[in-house]
C-alpha cells in the first residue's frame, strides 16, 4: 500500500489508478482480455462519493425465509415433519438460504 502512496486502506477504496494490466501476458487465455471497463475511473467531483454515501435497504427484513422458518419451527426444534405450500416468484432468488443456516 505504501509503495502505491496510500496510508490507509480506506484511501484505496474506489481507486483503480494503481492497477495497470500487463500489455503482453504470457498466459494465452489472458492475451485477449480487455480490462478497460473494469479499471475505468470516472471523474468524481465529490471525493466522499466513492465511500458509503447512503445506506442500503435491509433486504433481509421481509425475506421469505423468515416465514418459512416460522412454519418449519417444529422440524427445526423437534425434528417433526412439516409440509406447507407458498408462492415463490422470480424475485425471490435466494429462498432457503437463511433456512439452511438453521
Amino acid at each position: 500500500m505504501a509503495q502505491l502512496g496510500f496510508r490507509k486502506f480506506e484511501d484505496m477504496v474506489g481507486r483503480a489508478t494503481g492497477f495497470v494490466p500487463k500489455k503482453r501476458s504470457t498466459i494465452i487465455k489472458a492475451q485477449g482480455l480487455d480490462f478497460s471497463k473494469i479499471l475505468y475511473a470516472p471523474e468524481i467531483k465529490d471525493p466522499k462519493a466513492i465511500h458509503l454515501s447512503r445506506t442500503q435497504p435491509n433486504r433481509l427484513e421481509d425475506h421469505l425465509d423468515w416465514q418459512i422458518i416460522e412454519k418449519c419451527k417444529p422440524a427445526i426444534e423437534k425434528g417433526q415433519k412439516v409440509q406447507f405450500e407458498m408462492k415463490i416468484r422470480n424475485v425471490n432468488r435466494t429462498v432457503g438460504t437463511i433456512l439452511s443456516h438453521d
